[in-house]
């Protein structure tokens, strides 16, 4: 590639998608990608044939084809009015990819640029987003852009951040968080979101927990999102001057999206007499999650080990609630 086009090339990626500052950078209808069309959908390792026309007018003597992010291709069977360009896809990549056509007559006329897209034809194997767990104290007037790997067969990894790659999107809460069909999300009010990323029936979970310090809110009630399964009681062997009772309890995640912690157990309602023993004293139990950040997946349980101080002969009975919150 000589010298003017690598020019024209550091210019157009420095400013994708504005305007060029030179007016003879500007977008030339003169100069026209026929084929492919705007929007026309591709798959990684495709050939992706290119023609372009070019006015007589310009008297141009040869051309190229920018491919943003991938360098370009030089024209052939140039006519003086049309030439011909192709290249095939890399494997690793999916998305937009922009296309713009540059000939020379006697200066670089640069012709408007045409997007294709490029969509992976299989499902990946796994879906990530880079950043799982987000906190965030209000104000906030900067938004998030979320990045989405995929990984494929042969190790292959391919950026799904766009929409174009067939990604999309969806907040759980989107009075607290907002998300656009390109990921970028904006934080509106204190509170608990979820943005679920799914590409090809495969998904993954980005969390939010976002605090206001001028109006703090209290611990929020998830308990009608989880299944609080309680085991059977156990007193102690050796009872001393009260008698001990152990019990395990299992919370388990019913809904299609994780809860973010931290996670607090409280227990409440015990009979006279009988005292939750552990935790922070006041019968709230922190659990101890396995996934730090997104909490507890869909479907996945946690485990915490209760202990009950009965100083008499009553009936151990309680009301069990989940919490989003640290213990107060």
């Amino acid at each position: 590639m000589d010298i003017r086009r690598l020019y024209v090339l550091a210019l157009f990626l420095g400013s994708l998608g504005d305007t060029f500052g030179s007016a003879a950078l500007a977008d030339d209808a003169r100069v026209h990608i026929v084929s492919p069309t705007e929007g026309q959908q591709f798959a990684p390792g495709d050939k992706v044939s290119i023609v372009v026309d070019v006015a007589p007018s310009l008297r141009a003597t040869d051309g190229s084809v920018g491919l943003a992010g991938l360098g370009s291709v030089k024209g052939k069977g140039f006519s003086g009015t049309r030439f011909t360009a192709d290249f095939v896809i890399p494997d690793y990549f999916a998305g937009p990819l922009m296309l713009w056509p540059d000939v020379w007559a006697g200066k670089t006329v640069l012709g408007p640029k045409v997007r294709i897209t490029v969509r992976p034809l299989t499902p990946p194997k796994q879906l990530r987003v880079l950043n799982h767990y987000y906190y965030f104290s209000l104000p906030r007037t900067h938004p998030e852009h979320l990045s989405v790997k995929g990984r494929y067969a042969k190790d292959i990894e391919r950026d799904l951040s766009s929409s174009a790659s067939g990604t999309t999107y969806m907040s759980s809460n989107a009075s607290v968080v907002s998300v656009d069909r390109e990921g970028v999300c904006t934080v509106i009010a204190n509170g608990l979101a979820v943005i679920a990323i799914e590409n090809g029936g495969v998904r993954d979970f980005a969390t939010f927990v976002v605090d206001d310090p001028a109006h703090p809110s209290p611990p929020i009630d998830l308990s009608d999102q989880v299944a609080i399964r309680r085991g059977g009681l156990r007193l102690e062997s050796n009872p001393r001057v009260v008698r001990s009772h152990y019990q395990q309890v299992t919370i388990t995640n019913t809904t299609a999206l994780p809860l973010a912690g931290p996670l607090f157990l409280a227990v409440t309602g015990l009979p006279k007499g009988v005292i939750a023993y552990g935790g922070d004293g006041g019968g709230r139990h922190s659990l101890d999650l396995p996934h730090e950040g997104l909490g507890l997946l869909p479907g996945q349980s946690v485990t915490v080990d209760l202990e009950f101080l009965n100083q008499g002969n009553a009936s151990i009975e309680y009301t069990a609630k989940v919490y989003h919150g640290v213990p107060k």
